[in-house]
C-alpha cells in the first residue's frame, strides 16, 4: 500500500493462496486489507488448474457508474487475452418482498418480478453498449439473478467455471467496513478464483 501510494489509477497485483474463512477472519489476510485499503484496483491471481484452456471472465454490475467501469475493464481484459465474458447483475427485490408482507396477490407480484428482470437486462445491456463488446471473438453472455449479492456471484462463479471475476468494491475503511463489509469482501474467503475489485 506505501508503494502504491494514493493513485488511484496504480493497478496493485498480488498472488493469493486461498486460505480458508475461519483463518482470515483470526487473522486477516493481504488480499483483504489490500482490497479495503488500496486507493486504486487491486488484482487478487489465484492459481489456475488449466492454463491451457481461455479464461472465464466474469464482470458483476451494481449498473451504477462504477459498474460501467467494471464492464470497460472486463471487456478490455477480454480482447487481450483468449476467453469468453460473462456479465451478471443481481436483482434486488426489496419492493416484491414488501408487497409480499401486504397482500398483494400472486400474479401481481410475479408480473412485477418479471417485469424488473427484463428492466434489469435491458439496463446491462445499455451498459454494454458504451464499450466496444461487440469486438470480442467470443462475445458475451448476460446473466440476470435475484437473491443476495454474494450468494448469487459465488453461484455464477460456480456454475460458469469462472477464472477471473471483476467487481466493484465501496473500499469501506475503518469500523464501517468492519461492520458493513462490501460484497466483494465477503467473497474474498469463498471465491475460488482471481478477482479485481
Amino acid at each position: 500500500l506505501r508503494a502504491a501510494g494514493n493513485a488511484p489509477q496504480t493497478l496493485i497485483v498480488c498472488g493469493t493462496r486461498g486460505t480458508g474463512r475461519i483463518r482470515r477472519a483470526l487473522f486477516g489476510s493481504t488480499g483483504s486489507r489490500l482490497v479495503r485499503n488500496a486507493a486504486g484496483p487491486v488484482w487478487l491471481v489465484s492459481p489456475r488448474e488449466d492454463q491451457n484452456r481461455p479464461l472465464e471472465i466474469l464482470a458483476a454490475t451494481d449498473l451504477t457508474s462504477v459498474g460501467e467501469d467494471v464492464l470497460l475493464t472486463a471487456v478490455s481484459l477480454s480482447r487481450q487475452l483468449p476467453s469468453r465474458l460473462h456479465v451478471v447483475h443481481v436483482v434486488d427485490q426489496m419492493l416484491e418482498r414488501f408487497l409480499r408482507r401486504t397482500g398483494t396477490p400472486p400474479e401481481q407480484l410475479e408480473d412485477l418480478r418479471r417485469k424488473s428482470l427484463e428492466q434489469a437486462e435491458q439496463a446491462v445491456h445499455d451498459q454494454l453498449a458504451v464499450t466496444d463488446f461487440r469486438t470480442l471473438p467470443q462475445g458475451v453472455q448476460v446473466h440476470v439473478t435475484e437473491g443476495p449479492a454474494d450468494v448469487s456471484i459465488l453461484n455464477a462463479i460456480r456454475e460458469l467455471n469462472i477464472d477471473v471475476l471483476i467487481m466493484a468494491t465501496h473500499a469501506r475503511g475503518g469500523m464501517a467496513g468492519v461492520v458493513m463489509g462490501n460484497t466483494a469482501e465477503s467473497l474474498l474467503p469463498d471465491i475460488p478464483c482471481s478477482l479485481i475489485v
